[in-house]
């Protein structure tokens, strides 16, 4: 949660952090960064943002990053359109999903959507229409609303919810 709000502060206020980052291969190297948006892929979370140390744009595993400062120094950059052509997601199968989220969620909506695929309604709920990569991740992904989102399409993944709503139902159901 730490990290999360001082990357947050960072992305909102335009300033540098700086972390140690241990690469896949458990190599460590001191990052300084201007942090431009966070992301969720798959069942992870990763920072996109300038590296500093590489002149290029890097995408960070949440996980991954330690000993996470704000610099005092602020930045200028914009956040390029196309930020996921740095993962492998045009290779992987895609599905179309549109989401209808509870205005208290507002703040979810904002940090991990791209404000093109969201779409307020009058009474302050989202719809969301976006397109991820296949995958069992998309359940849980979903799930982690609770109760504050719903699955408009398609109608494949709506069932599969309702479905497995009622499997662990039935596991609390039979509780004494």
């Amino acid at each position: 949660r730490e990290k999360f709000k001082l990357i947050k502060e960072g992305i909102i206020n335009r300033k540098l952090i700086s972390f140690n980052y241990f690469n896949s291969y458990g190599e460590k190297s001191k990052r300084i960064v201007e942090p431009l948006k966070l992301l969720f892929k798959g069942q992870g979370w990763y920072l996109y943002a300038f590296c500093r140390n590489r002149n290029d744009f890097r995408i960070f595993k949440m996980t991954r990053i330690r000993d996470l400062n704000i610099l005092k120094e602020n930045f200028e950059r914009d956040t390029p359109k196309d930020i996921w052509k740095d993962f492998d997601i045009n290779k992987a199968k895609t599905i179309e999903i549109v989401l209808k989220i509870d205005k208290k969620m507002a703040y979810r909506v904002y940090d991990e959507f791209d404000e093109d695929l969201i779409e307020k309604q009058e009474v302050g709920n989202f719809i969301v229409s976006v397109s991820v990569p296949e995958g069992d991740w998309i359940y849980g992904y979903i799930l982690s609303f609770g109760s504050n989102a719903e699955v408009i399409e398609p109608e494949s993944v709506r069932n599969k919810i309702i479905k497995d709503f009622k499997e662990g139902l039935k596991k609390y159901s039979n509780m004494t």
